[in-house]
């Protein structure tokens, strides 16, 4: 069994309702998207995109209508994910197909996709090297990746176990890994990259703690500075969009 492909009917339904959530009021994340990823839409009619661990689609959803001539493909391995992509997309030019992260290049020999969008994926996996050189191998000008990034030559990886869940009760059921940000440029430059670029994402918005406590979910502290801290269960989320250039 996969204990990331949500098996369990409980854990299915929670990520839907989670997900929907997104397209009923756009996210502060997507918003950064939106304002880095434009430049590259805009006025380009035959741009294709590629939107890797896509879920629900939300992401495709959003920028898709910065450019409706532009071609969008939503993939992810969790097909009741994409049953509900298909049923909110409306645009011709999008699509989705259930499949691999780890497997793109072999089913997009060669740089299929002018751009590749991944949200909040490589912090949930046990490791990022072998999901950023799929990624690299069917993108033509430039990837936009969000995950957790560190400033300094650290990587951390944390395992997450939430007991109420079906897999939490035998086993650990999820990564929240946050990564070096100048080890991670060094990997994607030795991949093929031409620049590395990060923008720290500061949230903009106060986001309540959640009423339970034995499940993850994000929540904000307010600074004095006015600045926010973005809080998963104990855990700080420094989170960074980078920007790959190839």
């Amino acid at each position: 069994m996969d204990k990331y492909q949500f098996q369990h009917e409980e854990d299915r339904q929670r990520a839907v309702q989670t997900m929907k959530s997104y397209l009923r009021e756009k996210p502060e994340q997507v918003k950064f998207f939106e304002q880095l990823v434009s430049p590259y839409l805009a006025n380009h009619s035959q741009v294709t995109v590629l939107d890797a661990c896509c879920g629900i689609g939300d992401l495709t959803y959003f920028l898709s209508q910065l450019n409706p001539d532009a071609t969008f493909v939503g993939i992810d391995k969790a097909a009741f994910l994409l049953t509900e992509a298909r049923n909110l997309q409306s645009n011709p030019n999008v699509s989705f197909r259930e499949m691999d992260l780890f497997a793109l290049s072999s089913n997009y020999p060669g740089k299929a996709f002018d751009l590749t969008v991944c949200k909040q994926t490589l912090s949930w996996l046990p490791d990022y090297q072998d999901a950023v050189r799929e990624l690299i191998s069917v993108t033509r000008k430039a990837i936009f990746v969000s995950s957790l990034f560190y400033g300094g030559r650290i990587d951390f990886t944390t395992r997450v176990r939430e007991y109420v869940t079906e897999v939490g009760k035998s086993d650990f059921n999820a990564y929240y890994n946050v990564y070096s940000f100048p080890i991670f440029r060094e990997f994607c430059i030795e991949a093929g990259a031409k620049d590395v670029v990060g923008f720290d994402f500061h949230i903009g918005i106060d986001l309540p703690r959640p009423t339970n406590i034995d499940r993850m979910g994000t929540f904000t502290q307010k600074l004095e500075s006015g600045e926010r801290l973005q809080f998963s269960g104990a855990l700080l989320m420094p989170w960074k969009i980078v920007r790959i250039d190839l």
